[in-house]
């Protein structure tokens, strides 16, 4: 993930969970299995690789993601979380 530097501190961890959970929604299969700790507590399963997060300033953000945008890189997951949709409370569910 790369995150715009400029955010503040709270848009920035919400931005990265955000992308997360959509990330994890996109591909399921890389989140882990549930497991039982020695004190037989649970542990909900984790993405089974790092995802780095990066900061840059909006406009090395804004270049990656027009980079993204051409066919070169059609094939990769891509996730974002727009200016608006940053400010926002809720969001409308589409179907």
């Amino acid at each position: 993930m790369v995150i715009d530097k400029s955010l503040p501190l709270g848009i920035i961890a919400n931005t990265a969970a955000t992308m997360g959970i959509t990330l994890g929604k996109k591909m399921p299969e890389v989140v882990g299995a549930d497991v039982t700790g020695q004190s037989g507590n649970g542990h909900l399963g984790i993405i089974e690789f790092p995802v780095p997060i990066l900061r840059g300033s909006p406009e090395i953000v804004k270049q990656i993601r027009e980079k993204l945008y051409q066919s070169d890189f059609q094939d990769l997951t891509v996730v974002d979380f727009s200016d608006l949709a940053q400010g926002c409370k809720t969001f409308p569910i589409i179907s």
